[in-house]
């Protein structure tokens, strides 16, 4: 943020980036307070861009180099897109220039369709951000997406004779399974197949069994929170005028990125409050007041199951008819926070669900600020 054997003279040339949802590279996200990426507003992440850009370089001297897959893994908030789209900037002033194409698998065209569908649609939009061929053209590839990624992925061959690709493409954990493997067959899977392609998937979420050696055998990098020093940088380039010590955001926020911004911005408590609005924006309308106090019930405990989930709702609440809930009730909160929006995760040497770190840390900081009588009683 807001700041993972051909022949040398015959392998295509391109990178693949593989982003998450929290902006895109101009303008501000829709429906986000987050700021823009700029790349005089960038900070950290150096060992990364170090890695990548090596890889590239090496790959764009016919060299090959020691990984061609990397995999950048964080929470909301964490600065994977800033990442991945400081990288596009500094690949866009390489030479030669690669072509580029963005795929936001959570837009609109790609959400809520036939997965088949959602392919050829990523395809088309290839084609066309490519130049590959005209509408007319495509079209008459037909239906089948086999036939339309063969003859796609062979025009492409001679865009990478002459430069290379990169291609960035957001919400990749997070999209449905089903929508993933048929696009590993027809796209991920091709792409990844030709011999001097560099990819760097990113994404929060559980991970996707790839089958592609390619990319089930990415490099994995964990988006660390930010360092106090770090976490300085951040606030003097980020925000003109904090509206909080840049000296103190650390020890409130953690060094993650969104709620370093959040926190310098608007102050306390203001700041923190705006970085739990943005963590659940992704929440659906009519459930985003609910989900906010399950994670607020939630957010004392290390680990948790459903027997906790019934005994945190009765606290939070002061209402012990939640202890007396079914199984199935809790495990409807617990399928929510984990499976549907990804606040939580298995964790399987602990044998029980973990709340995401960054997302703990805002609410509970957020319903400390707001209201102390309820937390303490959460705390006691």
């Amino acid at each position: 943020m807001i700041d993972g054997e051909e022949s040398q003279t015959t392998f295509a040339f391109a990178v693949i980036i593989f982003y998450d949802m929290t902006g895109k590279e101009e303008g501000m996200t829709q429906g986000t307070e987050l700021p823009t990426y700029k790349k005089d507003l960038f900070v950290g992440r150096e060992k990364f861009l170090k890695s990548v850009m090596t890889a590239l370089r090496q790959l764009s001297a016919n060299q090959v180099p020691e990984h061609r897959t990397f995999a950048f893994r964080g929470e909301r908030g964490t600065g994977k897109t800033w990442l991945l789209s400081h990288v596009s900037t500094l690949a866009r002033e390489e030479k030669p220039e690669p072509a580029v194409f963005h795929l936001d698998l959570m837009a609109e065209k790609y959400v809520g369709h036939d997965p088949l569908l959602t392919v050829i649609a990523v395809l088309e939009a290839l084609t066309n951000a490519l130049g590959l061929y005209t509408e007319k053209e495509f079209q008459s590839l037909g239906a089948a997406p086999s036939r339309i990624s063969r003859k796609v992925m062979e025009k492409l061959d001679g865009i990478l004779s002459e430069k290379p690709l990169l291609v960035l493409v957001d919400h990749v954990y997070e999209s449905e399974w089903d929508v993933l493997a048929p696009l590993e067959d027809y796209v991920l899977g091709p792409l990844a197949s030709k011999g001097r392609v560099l990819l760097l998937l990113a994404g929060r979420g559980r991970e996707y069994p790839w089958k592609t050696p390619e990319l089930f055998s990415a490099k994995v990098f964990e988006m660390e929170p930010f360092t106090p020093e770090k976490t300085r940088q951040q606030v003097e380039k980020q925000v003109k005028r904090p509206k909080y010590d840049k000296e103190g955001v650390h020890a409130l926020t953690g060094g993650y990125p969104m709620q370093n911004y959040f926190l310098a911005k608007y102050g306390f408590p203001k700041g923190l409050y705006k970085s739990v609005e943005e963590i659940l924006r992704q929440v659906e309308d009519d459930e985003r007041q609910a989900i906010q106090e399950y994670l607020e019930a939630l957010c004392p405990l290390d680990t948790f199951d459903e027997e906790a989930i019934k005994w945190m709702l009765a606290a939070y609440y002061k209402d012990d008819t939640y202890k007396n809930w079914t199984h199935r009730q809790a495990r409807t909160v617990r399928e929510k926070l984990v499976g549907r929006y990804g606040f939580a995760r298995w964790d399987e040497d602990r044998r029980a669900y973990v709340m995401y770190a960054s997302a703990r840390l805002s609410v509970r900081n957020a319903l400390q600020a707001r209201e102390i009588e309820r937390w303490s009683r959460l705390y006691t």
